[in-house]
Formats: C-alpha cells, structure tokens, sequence
C-alpha cells in the first residue's frame, strides 16, 4: 500500500543491497556510532545475545562495530543486514529469530514502537561535518543574515549543524515516553527504557506501562533539577495517609460581612425579599388591572 507519507510495501522486497559503502575508519567508530553509549546499553540489561540493525549504506561498518561491542560488553552480537521492513523500522522479527535479548538500531530511523515489546537503543550517529563549506553554501543561499531560516539536516549531522547558526531554533516536541520519565520516577533510565511515541503505550494494559509508585516509595526521594532557576531542588515532603496530620481540621475565624454602602443595608432590611410561593398560604382572589405606563410616569400618577 503507498500513501503520501510511506512508500509501497513490495519496495522492501525489491530493493538491491548494492556497496556497503565508504568504512568509517576505526578510530572514529566509538564516535560516529556511540559505542560507548551501546555498551552501558548491554550492560545494564545484562544481556547475552544482541542484535545489531544496520541499513544498507551502514553495512560495512557493521563488522567492525559488532567486534568492538563484543569485546567491550563480552556479549554475542547479531548482525541483522537483510531486515523484514524497511530500515528505519525496528526489525523485531529478525531479532527474535536470532533469539536477541535486545536491538540495537543504526541509522535513520522512523521511531515506530515495535510490535512486540524489546529493549530498543536507537542510534542516529555522528557524521563528520564540512563546516566551511556548509558557511559558504549557506552564504550563497541566504544574502540576508537577518531574514529568519529554517535548517534542516540529516540526524547524523544535526549534532555538528545546531550550534553554528545564529539565531533561534524550534523546541523539540516532548514524546509521550520523556514526559512519562519527567513524571513517573519509576520509569527505566534512559537506555533501558524504550522509545515510545504513542501515548496509549503508557496507559494501563500496555506491556510498556509503568504504574507510578506509592507516596512512601524511596523513589520520590530523589532531587531533579528546577528548570527556572538550574538548580538541584529537594523532593516534595510527603506525609503518609495515616498520619494524623493529614485527617486534622482547622477552624476558620468566622467572618463578618461588612456593609459596602447604604443602599445594601436599605435592601437588606425591607420585609419583601423577593418573590416566595406561600403554596396554600395565599386566599384566591380575582384578578384585577394594574398600573399602565413606564416607570417614569404611571397613567393614574397624572401630570408633574
């Protein structure tokens, strides 16, 4: 199926590997992809068999990088190269084949939630970046240095790209998984936590849900950083529900109306308040006419 937005289905399977591409060279490795981010990854979950996702241009880094982990972390990686979908789309069914207790993906990478629930590092790299001949180009494109502009860039090379223009920069959107993790602090540090960007993964019944610990819970102890001022704040003082001092009530002074003008009091002392139904109270009697006129000059009032 294609739409606007996604390319047809059969592209996946007839699409050519080609080269692998130009190899990073080893001693930029642990930059461009991270690995020393992977690692504590691998290390945390403490797993055993780790599947590596790369797309097709990444192909030929991928020994390398499946080595350096292996060595690092003592784990067994998975080269996953030939994936079910497209490659910015987590290939779990791959990884479980391999029998993988966790997915690492290299690359592009459209931040889907797996079908099935996997521990998920993403990986959009760091590229080398020409900066000079990015100015110059720039330059050329854009002769008036105060007119406002929108840069857009691969995701390996934003890193390189952010802080050289002038100016501002759009916020990035909050996921529903980092407001979960400014929220809940029994959600799992980054790394270990999955990426989630639907919020109904976050809602009770999903395999990803992670109910919110009780008042008393050493969780809530920890200090987190105010974003107004910078600074390390301590945590909100909780009070469990038994102790008495929650149940206690205090008395409010009683307080007296005070009488803002002479009309109020007038009103307030007339014996008529208002229409009052006196069911039954009341003998019935004929209707009889009334006063004709305006407020300003009744008919039976006569001339001033």
């Amino acid at each position: 199926m294609e739409s606007t937005f996604s390319s047809p289905a059969e592209a996946a399977l007839q699409r050519e590997a080609g080269a692998a591409g130009v190899l990073t060279p080893l001693a930029d490795l642990d930059r461009v992809y991270e690995l020393e981010r992977v690692a504590g990854f691998v290390r945390d979950l403490e797993c055993q068999r780790v599947a590596l996702q790369f797309p097709d241009q990444l192909l030929g880094d991928a020994g390398p990088v499946a080595a350096r982990l292996e060595e690092t972390t003592g784990s067994k990686m998975f080269i996953l190269g030939d994936t079910a979908y497209g490659s910015c789309c987590v290939d779990v069914l791959g990884a479980e084949q391999a029998g993988a207790q966790a997915l690492v993906h290299f690359g592009p990478a459209c931040l889907s939630p797996p079908a099935r629930p996997l521990p998920v590092a993403f990986v959009l790299g760091q590229r080398s970046v020409h900066l000079e001949l990015c100015a110059k180009a720039f330059e050329a494109q854009n002769p008036d240095p105060k007119g406002p502009v929108v840069l857009l860039s691969e995701p390996a090379c934003a890193h390189a790209l952010a802080p050289q223009p002038s100016g501002g920069f759009f916020r990035p959107v909050l996921a529903p998984c980092e407001l979960e993790a400014a929220c809940n602090p029994a959600w799992p540090p980054s790394g270990l936590a999955p990426y989630l960007t639907h919020y109904a993964d976050l809602l009770p019944g999903s395999p990803f849900h992670v109910p919110l610990p009780p008042p008393d819970s050493e969780l809530w102890d920890t200090p987190d950083v105010s974003l107004i001022t910078g600074e390390l704040r301590p945590p909100p003082a909780w009070k469990p529900s038994n102790d008495p001092g929650c149940l206690a009530l205090t008395l409010r002074p009683q307080l007296e109306l005070a009488e803002s003008s002479p009309a109020a009091s007038f009103l307030s002392s007339r014996s008529w308040q208002g229409l009052q139904p006196r069911l039954g109270q009341t003998p019935a009697t004929g209707a009889v006419s009334g006063r004709r006129g305006i407020a300003i000059a009744y008919e039976d009032e006569g001339g001033s």
